[in-house]
């Protein structure tokens, strides 16, 4: 399979989305993120006020991610030979916030960014491109679709700390093939979570297949198998990914460390980007609750849990549950995460039941 930036489609046929292997789908993801990873670090650096938006719910969005979740429907459309509004995408971003006579410079700044990709889209088609990418799947629908996170962790974006861009491809129901780019994320070198990196670290899996890691420039020719090594008994500590900040450990985790005879070392990575850094040797025990009450979204989780499971890790939800894709936008049997080798997870969460 061929993809380049001269915009050339990836694949050959009349319409690869029907037809798509779960190999394929990684594929495609992989090639789609040599294009988006150096979109969004490019573009970090001149953010303006004018650039940033508060959501309803009080969370920042950006020109960025706008234009970034534009950016993944045009490559897909072009990828699968799709023409528009045959694209099923689950995407984070809406186009509300574009609509409206007062918008007219947040449209133009996206528009802006996507001429320089190569992408020459109006003022007054730019919502319905990123609308493409807006499917809510119905709950138990067994859809089959794609799910993308441009930019998750759009704080940290803005803070000038790890983030990471995501896509997943989900066959009825079950979640089988993503990538997930973390711009700077070092892709060799030194094992600790650092902020300058290159190219990045750009990482995939696919259902049965196992987990891998793609040279940013020319991923399906540099594909390397990544395996779990057996976490060591012996080892008095243990690296946890943990938000930003000096968050302590919560004390059923606190607990089970104890109880474990390990001291948890905190590493501050969070977002899709501690899937990265799990799979890359850069953590070794991701463990989070979900207190919330509100149901996660899927593009939070995905395609990260399935790149842990083919990594060859134990991958359960806070309540020691298996993760169900086939819920709508949002993971409804779900909440939380923790992911570890069993050698590791079996002496912290083995006597939790599944609740």
């Amino acid at each position: 399979m061929a993809g380049d930036k001269t915009g050339r489609a990836f694949g050959t046929g009349e319409n690869l989305f029907m037809q798509l292997t779960d190999a394929k789908a990684m594929e495609i993801a992989l090639e789609i993120m040599t294009r988006t990873m150096p979109f969004f670090k490019r573009n970090r650096n001149s953010m303006t006020d004018q650039d940033l938006i508060v959501k309803p719910d009080g969370s920042p969005v950006t020109t960025r991610d706008l234009a970034g979740q534009a950016l993944y429907v045009l490559l897909l459309e072009r990828a699968l030979h799709l023409p528009p509004g045959e694209l099923q995408m689950c995407g984070e971003e809406t186009s509300e916030m574009l609509e409206g006579s007062g918008a007219s410079d947040l449209r133009m700044r996206v528009c802006e960014l996507l001429a320089v990709e190569g992408f020459r889209i109006s003022q007054s088609t730019i919502g319905s491109v990123i609308s493409r990418g807006s499917l809510r799947p119905e709950q138990g629908s067994g859809s089959t679709h794609w799910i993308c996170d441009p930019i998750d962790g759009t704080k940290r974006y803005l803070s000038g700390h790890v983030y990471s861009t995501c896509l997943a491809f989900v066959r009825k129901g079950a979640l089988v093939a993503g990538a997930i780019g973390v711009p700077d994320l070092p892709a060799t070198g030194a094992k600790e979570v650092i902020r300058p990196g290159g190219a990045g670290t750009l990482v995939g899996a696919y259902r049965g297949g196992g987990a891998f890691q793609a040279d940013g420039g020319n991923p399906l020719e540099h594909l390397t198998r990544l395996r779990v090594r057996p976490y060591s008994c012996d080892s008095p500590r243990v690296r946890v990914a943990r938000s930003l900040g000096n968050i302590p450990f919560g004390p059923r985790l606190k607990q089970s460390l104890e109880a474990a005879g390990v001291e948890g070392i905190p590493v501050q990575v969070d977002n899709q980007s501690k899937y990265a850094a799990l799979v890359t040797d850069r953590v070794d025990l991701i463990a989070q609750t979900g207190l919330s009450k509100d149901s996660p979204c899927s593009w939070d989780y995905a395609p990260g849990v399935l790149i842990a499971e083919e990594f060859g890790v134990v991958v359960k939800d806070g309540a020691n549950k298996p993760f169900d894709f086939d819920t709508g936008s949002r993971l409804l049997c779900n909440n939380g995460v923790r992911c570890a080798h069993s050698s590791l997870y079996d002496p912290l969460f083995s006597t939790d039941e599944p609740s």
